[in-house]
């Protein structure tokens, strides 16, 4: 893996980052999952960070049997890594592991679906979406004028 990000998440990061977000960021986040008593106040993430109340490792145990998840048929899970472009299982432990492996996502897929996401709006795209982040997002004629100068002026 690459020590390297894109240039889209590093603008994203140092936007996240920035002094303005951070000092509105308590404000401005909402537990989706737990209705807040007081809707009006916002919600402290000390507090709220400070117990987990749920683990990805409880999502996709097998104990969660009850879970309605289809079975992968050889015939489906070979598709899926030919789509992929990955090679096809030696031996069918390594086929029953991927199985297993995708049945578990399929769970944890499943359990994530469920979350209660009313009042949620839907995210866009990671920036500060305040009028001071967009004028600071904005690019105007002072940032353009070196670029500008370098023109060739051709016709009239």
């Amino acid at each position: 893996m690459s020590v390297f990000i894109c240039q889209s998440c590093v603008a994203s990061r140092q936007t996240l980052r920035s002094p303005f977000f951070q000092s509105r960021a308590v404000s401005i986040l909402r537990l989706p999952t737990k209705k807040n008593p007081n809707p009006n106040e916002p919600t402290d993430i000390d507090a709220l960070l400070s117990e987990p109340t749920w683990a990805v490792r409880d999502l996709i145990t097998k104990k969660l049997k009850r879970e309605n998840v289809p079975k992968i048929k050889p015939k489906h899970l070979h598709h899926l890594l030919r789509l992929s472009a990955l090679p096809l299982p030696e031996t069918p432990e390594e086929e029953k592991k991927l199985q297993d492996a995708i049945q578990q996502q399929l769970r944890f897929v499943k359990k994530m679906q469920k979350v209660d996401t009313e009042g949620v709006e839907p995210l866009q795209g990671i920036r500060d979406e305040t009028s001071e982040g967009r004028m600071e997002a904005t690019i105007g004629l002072e940032e353009l004028r070196g670029a500008l100068a370098m023109e060739d002026v051709r016709g009239r």
